[in-house]
């Protein structure tokens, strides 16, 4: 007995295509009605390009330091806003690490006892 492939005919897939295209095209003309899209040129005021004047730079802030955190890009960050500041003139600013942690807790702890002690005394505290 012979066997015979079936062949399979490009109608049917072709048709499909045609449909799904045809289809889309419908779906995006009504979403395009919808949305009140349009192809019509627009009138675009025309515009008179002028640079404005050269200004004078603004006179630097003098800085005596700087604290930033212990981080290698800010303190990079830091050395060129010094270096900058040396260019315009001004004495170079002196880069500081953040003050260690316990210090910051320590004052805060003797802000609240003499806090504390000043409304013991019955004073205002300041």
């Amino acid at each position: 007995m012979i066997h015979v492939v079936p062949i399979r005919r490009p109608y049917p897939l072709l048709a499909a295509a045609i449909v799904l295209v045809l289809l889309g095209a419908g779906v995006a003309w009504g979403v395009g009605d919808a949305l009140g899209l349009s192809h019509s040129p627009a009138a675009v005021p025309r515009e008179d390009v002028a640079a404005a004047p050269q200004r004078v730079a603004a006179p630097a802030p003098p800085l005596a330091s700087m604290v930033v955190p212990d981080e290698p890009r800010t303190i990079k960050a830091a050395a060129a806003v010094a270096d900058a500041l040396v260019s315009r003139g001004l004495p170079r600013p002196v880069v500081n690490p953040p003050a260690p942690a316990y210090a910051a807790v320590a004052g805060a702890a003797l802000t609240a006892v003499g806090l504390l002690l000043s409304i013991n005394r019955g004073r205002q505290p300041v």
